[in-house]
């Protein structure tokens, strides 16, 4: 399937799913599912900036450690990062989407989360999340491609998939303030 092709079915599920969704946490686990499907990952999490505390808060993972256990069950949920910490904390403060190959010889990877979940983490994407209104939100994170290498087409089509998230909350933030 062409990157274009990829590109738009992603969209399209993503659109789908965040108009169905119950809410925003709803909405947030739709995106990493779908976000995950489209680029073959075995994982994905977003982390979103909490501003009073000044952190990345881990709010939503959808993937299995090795025991087959879902991340979302393992209480990584509220784990943080500082912006600037491993790769999620840089991509944050840079807003520069960044792909790892080799996570292991990275020296910015945290591998704390590696080890706290007993799994190994070989490489990812990272996308920053960003408001409409360009304020940064947080990252999206997708980790270990099934098969070969995470690529700049993946990384586009993770772009788009983070724009529809955006727009997704918008709308979502200024129907619950019009009451």
């Amino acid at each position: 399937m062409s990157t274009q092709d990829r590109l738009a079915a992603a969209v399209q599920e993503l659109s789908r799913a965040l108009l169905i969704a119950g809410d925003e946490q709803d909405g947030l686990r739709r995106t990493v599912e779908v976000a995950m499907s489209a680029v073959e990952a075995t994982g994905a999490t977003i982390y979103l900036y909490d501003p009073d505390a000044g952190v990345l808060r881990f709010t939503r993972a959808i993937g299995a450690s090795p025991t087959g256990t879902a991340a979302d069950a393992l209480g990584l949920i509220g784990e943080t990062l500082a912006p600037g910490e491993g790769i999620a904390g840089t991509v944050f403060e840079t807003g520069e989407s960044l792909i790892v190959n080799d996570a292991a010889s990275d020296p910015r990877h945290a591998d704390r989360i590696d080890e706290y979940m007993g799994m190994e983490t070989r490489n990812m994407a990272t996308i920053p999340v960003d408001r409409l209104d360009g304020t940064r939100l947080g990252v999206l994170q997708v980790l270990n491609r099934r098969e070969g290498d995470f690529t700049d087409d993946d990384v586009t089509i993770l772009r788009a998939l983070v724009q529809v998230l955006a727009l997704a909350v918008a709308v979502r933030r200024a129907c619950a303030e019009a009451g």
